[in-house]
């Protein structure tokens, strides 16, 4: 609270504190979970004898972490690290939990560099989501022989009422620690990815099926946030359009998985991509040559001929623009619905990818990736991704981009978690041992080109049309 955040820095400095976790956003569904306490970049505030300078920041996997200076009364001067994470509904629970763990991880870390372990946990009541950090912290340590979690809750509450609020942060604090315990240490720098071979690879899709027999309750949860599944009854059955939010690495992108739609679902997917605010599509299935070769009954929901229209009742899909290059067809479409302004949505359609196989060029599908990955932070973005089941392929891409993402961020890949976190959200994305080890070969492609890649030169989504020559010239 405003009126709180001078005692509030006093306690930082009386109890010096090197360390501040913060479990929610200012504002959370148009309300103030808790009054900002520090300044913004470069720049710094008073609280009474307590001055504030923001010396530095950075933003990786949902967590904005800022090294802040203090000085009280005028003269001592410490240094704190504010760890933000942005991840963490309220009364909820994260959609996956890798970007908690590497949360602590990078807290346990930023402790044992300081040599002190003096820290301050908050959300905006104390509990619920403190609650969960504080016990993962008491629990998590591999000394332990043996962890008793319902004793160490009871134990909590006695010293803070309510620490743990719901059934769902309890689940996820067995959660956490299943994995914590079960799965050890899958991340690596990128010199090591080269020394991973296919045998280790394997054992990691293994875990994967064994995680799914322990955290049944995790998905379930987390599906009933993610899954939207639009549909109607018809004289055939149920024409449904499942779509899925699935995390993405970059926050300011929103990322939807999809299968692509017949005959009966074109209407559907089309409002799907209008709800959604969708501005891109990248399309990783050619229904015409799989209709013929596997019997796949999907359709493409745009027409043939430029500046020709579809319309589908209350929605219709103008073909503007269109342009290919190798495998990599670029459109750009106008969505119009009745009494609604149209919108603009690019289409990156790649149309050598066939079912359980790798990609036929590789290139061309890492330079979609770069391009996202070099979309303007300032802004936002939502990208939906859908093959013939939205599972195999879209799963591969969302993953493989993620991983990317990351890496150009950290320096860091942990494959393994990238895909079980997708499963978690949409259980039987990247199905099969061969979908898994094409995660892997196409981040070693990209690793073992990366010299002639270079991200930083891609160009941002927004920034040019998608559909002009010039864009298809990294391809």
């Amino acid at each position: 609270m405003r009126n709180t955040i001078i005692d509030f820095w006093r306690m930082v400095v009386e109890q010096a504190c090197t360390v501040i976790v913060m479990l929610t956003k200012c504002q959370e569904n148009g309300k103030t979970q808790c009054e900002r306490y520090w300044p913004a970049l470069n720049c710094d505030v008073s609280y009474g004898a307590y001055g504030i300078t923001n010396v530095g920041e950075k933003m990786s996997d949902g967590i904005a972490k800022t090294e802040l200076k203090v000085k009280a009364n005028g003269q001592k001067v410490i240094s704190v690290i504010h760890y933000l994470y942005q991840r963490w509904p309220e009364n909820g629970i994260p959609p996956t939990t890798s970007s908690f763990l590497r949360l602590h991880k990078h807290v346990n870390g930023q402790l044992n560099n300081t040599g002190k372990r003096s820290i301050v946990v908050h959300c905006n009541s104390g509990a619920g989501r403190t609650g969960i950090f504080i016990g993962f912290d008491l629990l998590s340590d591999k000394s332990k022989t043996s962890v008793d979690i319902y004793d160490s809750v009871l134990e909590m509450n006695k010293q803070r009422v309510n620490i743990v609020q719901t059934v769902e942060q309890y689940e996820m604090l067995h959660q956490l620690l299943v994995e914590h315990y079960h799965f050890g240490e899958t991340d690596m720098d990128r010199s090591k990815l080269f020394h991973k071979y296919g045998s280790e690879v394997m054992k990691e899709f293994d875990l994967l099926k064994d995680l799914e027999a322990s955290s049944f309750t995790l998905q379930e949860h987390c599906q009933g946030q993610a899954n939207m599944s639009l549909g109607e009854p018809t004289d055939e059955g149920w024409a449904t359009i499942d779509v899925t939010a699935v995390e993405a690495y970059q926050g300011n992108l929103c990322l939807i998985a999809s299968r692509g739609p017949s005959v009966m679902t074109v209407e559907k997917f089309l409002i799907a991509l209008w709800d959604n605010h969708v501005e891109e599509v990248i399309m990783l299935n050619n229904p015409p040559l799989e209709a013929k070769s596997e019997g796949v009954n999907f359709c493409e929901y745009w027409p043939e001929q430029l500046n020709a229209t579809v319309t589908c009742n209350s929605i219709s899909i103008t073909l503007q623009s269109e342009h290919k290059l190798g495998n990599t067809v670029g459109r750009t479409f106008l969505l119009h619905r009745r009494n609604r302004q149209d919108r603009i949505i690019k289409q990156s359609q790649y149309l050598g990818w066939r079912i359980g196989n790798m990609p036929g060029q590789e290139d061309q599908i890492i330079n979609i990736m770069r391009r996202i990955i070099a979309f303007d932070q300032e802004s936002t973005a939502t990208i939906l991704v859908h093959c013939t089941d939205g599972l195999k392929r879209s799963g591969i891409f969302i993953a493989v981009l993620n991983v990317l993402a990351r890496l150009q961020s950290e320096n860091r890949i942990d494959v393994f978690r990238t895909v079980k976190d997708l499963r978690d959200i949409r259980p039987g994305m990247i199905p099969t041992q061969n979908d898994y080890m094409c995660c892997y070969d196409l981040t070693k492609n990209f690793l073992s080109k990366q010299n002639e890649y270079g991200i930083e030169a891609v160009m941002p989504i927004g920034q040019k049309d998608l559909v002009t020559e010039d864009v298809y010239q990294i391809i």
